[in-house]
């Protein structure tokens, strides 16, 4: 593809010496432009006049040229006439514009990328037809995210009026020039990355942003994205910038377009909700620590004082039993035996429930296990236990935790369930410890249990499992239906456990 036809009206700034040996025609008005060019049109006019109202005339009576409908007009302006970028080019015929000072090649090459851009829209359908320069510079300009555009030379040629307000200067003081890093670090020079990109510095890339989370973009080829800390209009900001090149349609550089977002904000959201995270889990840690306390001192006073009680009363019985009573009394009485020894049972099972030394001893799984087989014996509902031998690295918090969480809903499946059947698993994989907790019951609404908290019957409810639990780094899965069932996966991260091991 070869490099369109440029013809330079007016006599400006762009030096007549360095245009002569490249073959660029110089005129100084549209007649001559047209007399010049004869019945091939230019691919780019650039309009290079000191005055900034007779640089205005130009564009507009180029564009009441037919002959040159299909010409891109590039504008060479001085910042002073042209303080505001989009309002200029809104009014203007002109696909693009530069300011001075500015060489002869950079100006060239502003001018091949127009006339490219006219050239591919020629080619496209209408409703595929590319922007106008002057268009995208207006959508540019209103979006809120601050951006700038360099060249090559890293001078900038674009500045969007978000960047004027991220830092304070004005984009006529900025346009044509070379892109000054102590805009954004305090005066101190420092390369940005949109000078490292289009420079394919890489070494730099990574020596001068090391620390600073520099990583390849993943939805952008070619970008490159970081975070630091700068100083801009006397405010410390925390600032997410991306950086990628741009390229003509031949796949050559031309430039580097880079973007700045101000997260102060979202990193100081990000900073207390981890500080109230961490808050979190200290207050369950200290509600867990109290919890063990109080079902050790309950199961202590089940067994010593309850229990003791229980062995008292049998043994009065069993002395009245040794009087010979018979009929409807000695009935009484043996009746009244049998429920002693029961509720020394659930007294014994209960304080081990509470308290069980299995749990702390040998492990989650044997605990659980023990649990299932006592729920099955109780309640008459098919109870079984998969994950013996299933080891874990868990804290007593977390350990515990699992434990009475799975011990409630076992309580909730025969209070509410209606079930005929229930399975109890742990499996450790990937570094995470998997309790799991199924039914065949009636199921019920996942979208009611989230909200479930208030149901006295149901002791914790699944609200307060799943609150414990995430306080201390877990998670809570519910899958279930109407008439369906029910299973609930409780996940705890095994931290000291080697990803994978389980038996």
């Amino acid at each position: 593809m070869g490099e369109p036809s440029v013809i330079i009206v007016g006599g400006g700034s762009l030096p007549d010496e360095a245009a002569a040996p490249a073959g660029l025609p110089r005129v100084a008005t549209v007649k001559q432009l047209l007399e010049v060019s004869g019945r091939t049109p230019p691919g780019c006019v650039l309009i290079d006049v000191p005055d900034a109202e007779a640089a205005r005339d130009l564009c507009r009576r180029l564009s009441e040229e037919s002959h040159l409908g299909e010409t891109a007009v590039v504008l060479v302006a001085d910042p002073p006439d042209v303080p505001d970028l989009a309002a200029s080019l809104a009014d203007l015929p002109a696909d693009d514009i530069v300011f001075r000072p500015i060489g002869l090649e950079s100006a060239l090459a502003t001018a091949a990328l127009a006339a490219e851009r006219r050239r591919a829209s020629r080619t496209l359908s209408p409703s595929a037809a590319l922007l106008p320069q002057r268009v995208l510079n207006d959508i540019l300009d209103g979006t809120p995210v601050a951006m700038f555009v360099i060249d090559v030379d890293h001078r900038v040629t674009y500045w969007n009026r978000a960047c004027e307000e991220l830092t304070g200067v004005r984009r006529r003081d900025v346009m044509g020039r070379r892109i000054d890093g102590g805009i954004f670090y305090e005066g101190r020079p420092h390369p940005l990355l949109a000078e490292i990109v289009v420079d394919g510095d890489f070494d730099a890339l990574h020596r001068l942003y090391n620390g600073k989370g520099v990583t390849v973009c993943t939805h952008i080829r070619g970008a490159y994205e970081a975070t630091d800390d700068l100083v801009m209009r006397g405010r410390r900001r925390t600032v997410s910038f991306l950086a990628a090149v741009i390229r003509n349609a031949d796949g050559e550089v031309t430039g580097a377009i880079e973007t700045l977002q101000d997260i102060s904000e979202q990193r100081q959201a990000e900073m207390r909700l981890s500080q109230y995270q961490q808050r979190l889990r200290m207050l369950a840690s200290e509600l867990s620590l109290v919890e063990r306390r109080e079902r050790r001192e309950l199961a202590a006073a089940l067994h010593d004082g309850v229990g003791q009680s229980l062995f008292a009363v049998k043994a009065k019985a069993a002395l009245m039993q040794d009087l010979g009573l018979d009929g409807r009394q000695g009935e009484l009485l043996r009746q009244m035996l049998e429920q002693i020894d029961h509720t020394i049972q659930d007294a014994r099972t209960l304080t081990v429930e509470l308290c069980p030394p299995l749990l702390y001893e040998v492990g989650l799984a044997a605990a659980l296990k023990w649990l299932t087989e006592q729920f099955g014996k109780r309640t008459g509902i098919a109870a079984a236990f998969v994950g013996e031998g299933v080891r874990d690295h868990l804290d007593d918090d977390c350990r515990a935790a699992l434990f009475h969480s799975a011990r409630e809903l076992l309580i909730n499946v025969e209070r509410h369930a209606r079930a005929g059947r229930v399975d109890v698993t742990v499996d450790s994989r990937d570094g995470t410890l998997y309790v799991g907790v199924r039914d065949d019951g009636c199921g019920l609404n996942p979208s009611s249990a989230r909200h479930e908290s208030h149901d006295a019957a149901a002791g914790f409810g699944l609200f307060s499992i799943r609150e414990r639990l995430v306080a201390l780094g877990g998670l809570v899965q519910i899958d279930s239906r109407p008439g369906g069932g029910t299973l609930v996966m409780l996940a705890m991260p095994d931290h000291a456990s080697p990803a994978g091991e389980g038996r």
